[in-house]
């Protein structure tokens, strides 16, 4: 894999032939234009996103803004349009236990009945910052190795990035919006 940057931040080469490559554990940001401009207005955001182990193109804004800043080398034609919500899937199939956490109650409880073979653990996104620290430990007691992040953008980034030594044994990833359309 090869990275470089963009504006203040990085993207990485990937397709999905390059999937095996994650590892356990990782933190996966699918970066689009949201992120960046966020990250333009938020250091902490940027430095947030920074702590990702894969940052992989989820747009093609991305991708031809890439290949307009890496025009000429083999780096532009490494990056590839990866929707987060196909990585997603790709990741779900290849897990034995996922963990979710965002969206509203009533979308959660349709997931827990599309994905109640692999499910242990599910929680909305509405919770209180009192609750962060049990929901934490709950999702680390599960012995999930996928955790998928569906709280919008910065704030699941901000979130990982936050617990991603606690979590070191899962991969994470935000979803954004992923678990709408699932629901």
């Amino acid at each position: 894999r090869e990275r470089r940057k963009i504006f203040d931040l990085y993207i990485d080469s990937f397709s999905f032939d390059d999937i095996d490559s994650i590892k356990k554990g990782d933190f996966i940001v699918t970066l689009n234009m949201d992120h960046l401009r966020n990250a333009r207005k938020s250091v902490d955001f940027a430095e947030d996103l920074k702590k990702a182990d894969w940052i992989i193109a989820d747009g093609i804004s991305i991708v031809c803004l890439a290949r307009i800043l890496y025009k000429g080398s083999d780096f532009a034609s490494k990056i590839h349009k990866i929707p987060g919500i196909d990585l997603a899937n790709q990741l779900i199939s290849k897990s034995k236990k996922i963990a979710f956490l965002g969206s509203s109650q009533k979308n959660i409880q349709k997931l827990e009945n599309i994905f109640s073979e692999k499910l242990v653990f599910a929680h909305h996104g509405y919770f209180l910052e009192a609750q962060e620290e049990k929901i934490i430990e709950e999702i680390k007691n599960s012995d999930a190795d996928l955790l998928l992040v569906g709280m919008g953008c910065p704030k699941q980034e901000t979130f990982l990035a936050r617990h991603a030594k606690t979590l070191a044994t899962i991969t994470k990833i935000g979803v954004g919006g992923a678990f709408d359309i699932w629901s």
